[in-house]
């Protein structure tokens, strides 16, 4: 996976599946030609601008999908690796930004510490709220004024999904400034158990629902082939 070999990857998981006993040899070749039968199914064939921008998006999610599973293959080289990317050095730029903003002298904070900080460590220094809590409020209230602004950026779909999870996240930051101002006592995931975190959580759980069951609804459509596929 890390080299991007995916077809030795996958056959060796196939061989890892079969060696497992979760399925045996037959079964995993008619499986592979389902999904070889359901991508010919569902990918373009006309070479018109409206085929070319849906293969376009298909190969953006291909891409997504491909390091995501990279990711899972090699979580520590690949967090150091996300780490220095271009975009995501620009979403931390950003919210430094807005906590320089916000609070120079919260901004000189960081700066402070970030000169100093030369072992892993030296994290537990951020776990101090007597010393910390401040400077936490003002990075959670940029992070969080960030993720609404790149939420608004994305397609009306995506937007439909993400918001839940960025409305959370406001509840949490909302939270945090209770704890400390010393308005609640608790902690601080205590959020969660609120009527509002319960709706949206169960409003996410109803679309996972969902797309699990269209996903099993693909999956049996495939299997019901099969015994077709030579």
């Amino acid at each position: 996976l890390e080299l991007g070999d995916w077809k030795t990857a996958l056959l060796r998981f196939e061989a890892a599946i079969v060696k497992s006993e979760i399925a045996d040899k037959k079964t995993c070749e008619q499986l592979r030609k389902g999904v070889k039968i359901l991508y010919q199914s569902v990918a373009p064939r006309k070479r018109d601008k409206h085929t070319r921008a849906a293969a376009a998006r298909s190969g953006q999610k291909a891409m997504t999908l491909a390091k995501l599973m990279k990711i899972i293959a090699t979580p520590g080289r690949s967090i150091l690796t996300l780490l220095t990317k271009d975009d995501v050095l620009d979403v931390f730029d950003r919210v430094l930004v807005r906590v320089f903003e916000k609070d120079p002298v919260c901004s000189m904070m960081i700066n402070i510490f970030a000169n100093h900080f030369y072992s892993i460590r030296h994290l537990r220094y951020l776990n101090n709220m007597a010393i910390t809590g401040k400077l936490w409020e003002t990075v959670l209230d940029a992070v969080d004024e960030e993720l609404s602004f790149a939420t608004a950026e994305f397609p009306e779909q995506t937007q439909d999904f993400l918001k839940p999870f960025v409305k959370l996240f406001s509840l949490g930051v909302s939270q945090f400034h209770r704890i400390q101002s010393g308005a609640v006592s608790g902690e601080w995931l205590d959020f969660l158990l609120e009527d509002e975190s319960v709706k949206l959580i169960q409003e996410l759980d109803g679309r996972f629902i969902d797309f699990l069951d269209s996903l099993c609804r693909d999956v049996k459509t495939i299997f019901e082939v099969m015994p077709y596929i030579k």
